[in-house]
């Protein structure tokens, strides 16, 4: 026991003693001194590459965001220039994302005719995701999948990395060419350039040498056609034009011809093949014999895209309670067009307008569109549009009657309809004026004419009723002329007469006293008798027709002796 104890002390003393050591050292009761968390370092991208059209020298390279739209955004980063060989090199900081590469300016040696090109519009590539050290070059075909894809993104309203994905592959695939932004054409010009290399690489060269070929064969500006092609593919179809216009190029003369459909299928096949075989072709290389064969296919209608663009231009307008109408602007491969109501399928049709009949006045509805091919490929939808039926017009009024007062004033009347606020008058088919009664006239016609009329009723909307059955009116002949040479003449204490000279046309002629009518005549004299003495008397006469067309009268006075 006494053991026990002793052991039990030395190990208390030596376990106080280790606690005072740790304590002499800032031991258990420090907190451990704290170092910096180390900052990792930033991610840096960069993307080289070479532009290529022949290889283009001092051009001037740089790279935008590219904005939800498609459209160009912000530059990042500084500018860089190409070298003798088209190589350079683009420093853009922390940037990680889809990225546009333009190259603009700058000269290259044209590969079919040796000729000094100068380069007078950009040159473009586009990639999904610069992150890290990256190449893009920039050719023909990355101009095409450039302004291809960011049209598609535009139009179509796609997500932007994947416009430019699709647009890449489908240009390499029209062409043969794998992974055009990566893979760099070999110089077809020089020396065994071809060997041992990849096949890719000599089909990449092989194309572009053909659009030169092309160009030089038909007098055009290398660099034109190349810039004419890629507008062409913007649409996602080789035909000449784009977005429905034709597409020049411009002509080493001075001059300007159509690009054509061929230019990019049967004749570029054949260019191809030229240049491939000529004594320019010192590469030891040739075009895979399947990309010549596909071009020149007559069943190539040039479709870079398996489905046509989402129309643009939709309108949704309605035109009566009962009728709205849609427009849009053709899409370039379309076959027809697909309506949706609301959500559900409506009808196609293969115009670019069309109806929807036997709606519900007063009520919204809602419109997307679609474009198809011949093959079935159907675009995306438009955004949905609405409209508004319009509000139950007025009824067509009711009673009309037209009635001519005079050889130049025709009278319309009718009986008012339930909720208009105004009418609307037509002489013939043409709008005359609105009224808000029940009541019109037109005056300033002429004599003896025959006029028709028809009356709508509308609302405090402007909702117009159907026309009434057009009625019509002739005015009254012309009036004879007021009867001249009157003269009236006391002939006795109780008696005066009259007379005057006889009016063209008069069949009879109407005598007054002080404003009321005295009596009607025949002739050109009258009587008036049972006067008093010394009393003033005014007569006046008028002239009238068959039709008792009656002419104003003059005023003459005489005191009775």
């Amino acid at each position: 026991m006494r053991r026990l104890f002793t052991a039990l002390k030395k190990y208390m003393i030596l376990l106080l003693a280790t606690a005072v050591i740790g304590c002499g050292s800032g031991g258990l009761s420090d907190p451990p001194s704290s170092s910096p968390t180390p900052t990792p370092p930033t991610a840096t991208t960069t993307v080289s590459g070479t532009v290529v059209d022949g290889f283009v020298a001092q051009a001037t390279v740089r790279a935008h965001r590219i904005n939800a739209d498609g459209t160009r955004g912000d530059s990042i980063g500084a500018a860089a220039t190409t070298v003798d060989n088209g190589n350079y090199s683009l420093n853009l900081g922390d940037y990680a994302g889809p990225v546009l590469i333009e190259s603009t300016g700058g000269t290259y040696k044209d590969w079919a005719t040796g000729n000094i090109i100068a380069v007078t519009s950009p040159l473009s590539a586009v990639l999904s995701n610069a992150s890290g050290t990256v190449m893009v070059n920039v050719t023909p075909l990355t101009h095409m999948a450039s302004l291809r894809a960011r049209q598609d993104i535009k139009v179509n309203k796609i997500d932007v990395a994947a416009g430019i994905e699709a647009a890449n592959t489908k240009i390499g695939e029209y062409f043969g060419v794998l992974d055009i932004v990566k893979n760099v054409p070999i110089d077809p010009t020089v020396a065994n350039s071809a060997v041992g290399v990849s096949q890719t690489k000599i089909d990449y060269a092989m194309v572009m040498a053909g659009i030169a070929q092309r160009a030089s064969a038909g007098g055009m500006d290398p660099f034109s056609l190349v810039n004419a092609l890629a507008k062409d593919a913007e649409d996602g179809v080789f035909d000449g034009k784009q977005n429905g216009a034709q597409l020049t190029v411009a002509k080493t003369d001075g001059s300007t011809t159509n690009l054509s459909a061929a230019d990019a299928k049967t004749t570029l096949s054949a260019n191809i093949d030229v240049f491939q075989k000529s004594g320019t072709n010192a590469s030891a290389g040739e075009v895979t014999s399947t990309i010549l064969t596909s071009l020149a296919d007559p069943t190539n209608g040039g479709v870079i895209f398996a489905k046509p663009d989402v129309p643009s231009g939709f309108t949704v307008t309605a035109v009566s309670p009962t009728q709205i109408n849609l427009s849009w602007s053709a899409v370039i491969g379309a076959t027809g067009y697909k309506i949706y109501k609301g959500d559900v399928y409506l009808k196609s049709v293969t115009g670019t307008t069309a109806t929807d009949t036997g709606l519900t006045p007063d009520t919204d509805y809602l419109y997307s569109l679609s474009a198809y091919d011949g093959s079935g490929n159907e675009s995306p939808r438009t955004i949905q549009l609405s409209a508004t039926t319009q509000i139950t017009a007025p009824p067509v009024p009711v009673g009309l009657r037209v009635t001519a007062l005079s050889q130049s004033q025709i009278n319309l009347t009718w009986t008012a309809s339930a909720a208009a606020t105004g009418y609307k008058i037509y002489k013939g088919d043409v709008y005359l004026k609105a009224v808000t009664t029940n009541a019109a006239s037109d005056t300033g016609l002429k004599p003896d004419t025959r006029y028709c009329y028809a009356v709508t009723a509308y609302d405090v909307s402007g909702n117009e009723s159907a026309r009434t059955t057009q009625l019509c009116a002739t005015t009254n002949i012309a009036a004879p002329p007021v009867p001249t040479g009157l003269t009236v003449t006391a002939v006795s204490d109780s008696r005066i007469s009259l007379t005057w000279t006889a009016a063209a046309g008069a069949t009879g002629y109407r005598v007054y006293k002080a404003g009321e009518k005295l009596t009607d005549v025949t002739i050109t004299a009258a009587a008036d008798t049972g006067l008093t003495a010394s009393t003033l008397y005014c007569y006046s006469v008028s002239s009238f027709d068959a039709l008792n067309n009656e002419s104003v009268a003059g005023v003459r006075c005489v005191p009775q002796r």
